[in-house]
């Protein structure tokens, strides 16, 4: 599993734990750190993609 994969399974878990959360605090923490989660993710799925584009060129 790599970086980004990982990430989304913390989101996925985050959210599942929202859905379960007591209080409208807790709901909210949840959430944010979903989109955290998520947002990291996709950081690391564009820096993969520009690191392995950037080793392509430099074969040349």
């Amino acid at each position: 599993m790599d970086h980004a994969d990982r990430c989304r399974t913390q989101a996925d878990e985050c959210h599942r734990l929202m859905l379960l959360s007591q209080s409208g605090a807790e709901a909210t923490i949840l959430t944010s750190l979903t989109r955290s989660w998520k947002m990291i993710a996709n950081q690391t799925d564009r820096y993969i993609a520009i690191m392995k584009k950037e080793a392509a060129h430099r074969k040349r």
